[in-house]
């Protein structure tokens, strides 16, 4: 995991130091572009897995929905695939957790980047309050496709499936007296977002 970060960070970074100028193209397409977006992930699935006496138990948590903002800042490395690093932020409810995530995500547009792409992305959660969580891990795969097409942005909606994996060691019970051990969310999300 921690080397999977690594090479993102160092394949952005020597992408970066290469590309001299953010402005320039592919052909008629700009090389650097962000996107921003607001989201609502309902979860299908959230399981609590704990120990009780040295057993293993796992419950079912409630299903409410999460919301995120995620930011992007991407490179076309050819024409139709982009490289880019990630930073958001989501909010789960009941249990609360609240979460920044950074990491990051790879994108194949299937005409250019102004049109249907499908994308994936992985992202650490960091914890802000040791005592909810230890850490965490967002995992992402979406379809994504322009809804307002503008001279230099388009409103894009995305459709994605996401998991979340964060681990409790060490954190403090959340029905009475257990063991923590980790919660596992499936969940699918819709977004809204501006590519610029």
């Amino acid at each position: 995991m921690k080397s999977f970060y690594f090479c993102s960070v160092f394949l952005f970074l020597f992408i970066s130091f290469n590309g001299l100028n953010a402005q320039q193209s592919v052909g008629d397409q700009k090389k650097w572009y962000s996107t921003a977006e607001i989201e609502g992930i309902i979860p299908y699935e959230a399981r609590y897995d704990y120990g009780i006496e040295n057993r293993g138990r796992s419950v079912d948590l409630n299903k409410d929905l999460s919301l995120g903002l995620l930011y992007t800042f991407n490179y076309m490395v050819f024409n139709k695939l982009s490289l880019g690093v990630v930073g958001g932020f989501q909010a789960h409810f009941n249990p609360n957790f609240n979460m920044p995530k950074i990491g990051g995500t790879i994108r194949y547009f299937f005409v250019d980047q102004n049109n249907v792409y499908v994308y994936l992305h992985d992202a650490v959660d960091i914890s802000l309050d040791k005592s909810q969580f230890d850490y965490g891990n967002n995992f992402r795969f979406g379809l994504g496709f322009p809804v307002l097409k503008r001279e230099g942005f388009n409103i894009n909606t995305n459709l994605f499936f996401e998991q979340n994996y964060l681990s409790l060691n060490g954190s403090d019970p959340i029905i009475i007296d257990e063991d923590p051990g980790n919660i596992f969310y499936k969940s699918l999300g819709l977004s809204l977002g501006i590519k610029f």
